[in-house]
C-alpha cells in the first residue's frame, strides 16, 4: 500500500490491492510533464483474524515477497472506462439469466452490436457509438415477476 503525494507533500492519493489508480490531472492530452512520490509500505495481506508469519522478518521466510510488477501511466478516457463497465455489468447479467431467457438474448446482441461498433483503430473515438447500442438492453426494466432488491452499504474511507 502507498500514499502518493506530490513534491511540496500534498497528499493526493491512498494505494492499496484494491485501489490501484491514481489521477494525474484532469483534463490531460497526454505530452504533460508529472512528478509524484510514492511511500510505499510492503505489507502482507491479512484476511483472517489471526496473526500471520509474513508480518515478521523472522518467520517470513527468505523468498522476496514484494515487488513492484507494473506501473502505467496513461490517458484516461472516460467514455471508454464506461463501455466497459457497461460490458462488464451485461456480461455479469448475462451469466445470471436463465439460458433460455429472452433478455439474456436481446443482451447478447446489444453487445455483438457494441463490439461491432468500436474500431479497434479508434476506441476512443469509437467508444460513444458502441455505448449507444447498449443503452436499451441497459435502460431496460426486469421482467415484472423479478425480486426487487435494494442494496445498502457503508464504506471504511481511510486512505
Amino acid at each position: 500500500e502507498g500514499l502518493v503525494h506530490r513534491p511540496d507533500g500534498t497528499p493526493v492519493k491512498g494505494l492499496n490491492p484494491r485501489n490501484q489508480w491514481v489521477r494525474i490531472g484532469a483534463p490531460v492530452a497526454g505530452g504533460e510533464r508529472v512528478c509524484l512520490h510514492i511511500e510505499a509500505a510492503a505489507n502482507p495481506l491479512v484476511f483472517g483474524p489471526g496473526p500471520t508469519p509474513l508480518g515478521e522478518k523472522e518467520t517470513a521466510g527468505s523468498a522476496p515477497q514484494y515487488t513492484l510488477g507494473r506501473m502505467d501511466l496513461a490517458v484516461f478516457d472516460e467514455t471508454v472506462w464506461q463501455l466497459v463497465l457497461d460490458l462488464e455489468v451485461l456480461g455479469e447479467l448475462m451469466a445470471e439469466l436463465p439460458v433460455d431467457s429472452a433478455r439474456r438474448y436481446d443482451i447478447l446482441r446489444a453487445v455483438e452490436r457494441s463490439l461491432d461498433a468500436v474500431d479497434l483503430q479508434d476506441v476512443n473515438g469509437t467508444a460513444a457509438r458502441a455505448r449507444e447500442q447498449l443503452a436499451g438492453v441497459l435502460s431496460a426494466p426486469a421482467v415484472p415477476s423479478a425480486h426487487r432488491i435494494s442494496a445498502v452499504g457503508h464504506a471504511h474511507i481511510d486512505s
